[in-house]
């Protein structure tokens, strides 16, 4: 029997954080505007709210660093109305899934719950990534024992989800531990350390006073031309066609200068570059001074 649960700081922190998270992303992603609050917290287990959702669609979920498992159940006809949303449709929610539907709704729960790593990290001190797994109807709840902490979740047009965690999540929000063994900033995060530029000997000595230097590092990734006619008619949903393939590697620009080319990559909900091409050590600097 679920048992309601007295709100510390730390839950209620990370309440904040889930409804912040579901009302920006689907207001993001389905190009209109949803609130989220969290109306309930309760301790149990899951087949406490399960007999509700059964045969309706479970979203797994999942904080792979921490190894902490969770889920989000919501009846398939409100769920599948947010994925037809975001597939550019009427938003009119059905009573099954196909494939279509699943993987729409992966990912927009994946880009919501993905969406709490950076703050998460900025209000608890730990790196956390958490991340959607798969899609599909509820059956039995046989390989999810434990107790979870279940928060419900309802939208400012009416709709209710239901998101869970295990217990562990308390030991993650607690302040009693600190995660030190990532050197992490929220403004960038990067797969290797970048390497120190060194001076080339016919280069001059002032060139290491200017190492540790701050500059802006962009991602490139096409560009376009459009009429002023155009720009001033676009609207959420539409789409603008750049000048670059697909395929084709984005360039990582410092200071507005292009020094490499990679291809996009994801680390932990956190977009990053993965560099394939990249020019010398003295052109980098030369165009850096130009």
């Amino acid at each position: 029997m679920l048992k309601k649960l007295d709100l510390n700081s730390e839950l209620k922190e990370f309440s904040n954080l889930l409804a912040g998270s579901f009302g920006n992303s689907f207001s993001s992603l389905l190009g209109k505007n949803y609130e989220f609050t969290i109306t309930d917290v309760n301790e149990g287990e899951l087949n406490d709210i399960a007999l509700e959702f059964m045969g309706q669609t479970m979203v797994v979920l999942k904080e792979t660093i921490g190894d902490i498992f969770g889920g989000l159940l919501a009846q398939t006809q409100t769920i599948t109305a947010f994925a037809d949303l975001m597939l550019m449709g009427s938003g009119e929610g059905v009573a099954e899934l196909n494939d279509d539907l699943k993987d729409a709704i992966k990912e927009l729960i994946n880009q919501t719950i993905s969406s709490i790593n950076t703050p998460f990290y900025e209000k608890f001190g730990k790196k956390v990534s958490f991340a959607a797994m798969s899609v599909d109807h509820l059956m039995d709840t046989s390989s999810y024992p434990g107790e979870i902490i279940v928060f419900d979740l309802k939208s400012s047009s009416g709709e209710s989800l239901k998101l869970y965690f295990g217990k562990k999540l308390k030991s993650l929000i607690s302040a009693d531990e600190e995660n030190d063994d990532f050197d992490f900033s929220p403004e960038v995060t990067a797969l290797n350390e970048m390497p120190k530029v060194q001076k080339s000997q016919g280069g001059s000595k002032n060139i290491d006073l200017l190492l540790d230097v701050e500059v802006p590092v962009s991602i490139r990734i096409g560009s376009t031309r459009m009429f002023l006619k155009d720009i001033a008619s676009l609207s959420p949903g539409n789409i603008v066609e750049l000048d670059e393939y697909a395929e084709e590697p984005v360039v990582v620009l410092v200071n507005n200068k292009p020094i490499a080319k990679g291809e996009v990559v994801i680390v932990d909900g956190y977009f990053g570059v993965r560099i394939k091409e990249i020019i010398s050590k003295e052109e980098r600097i030369k165009k850096l001074r130009d």
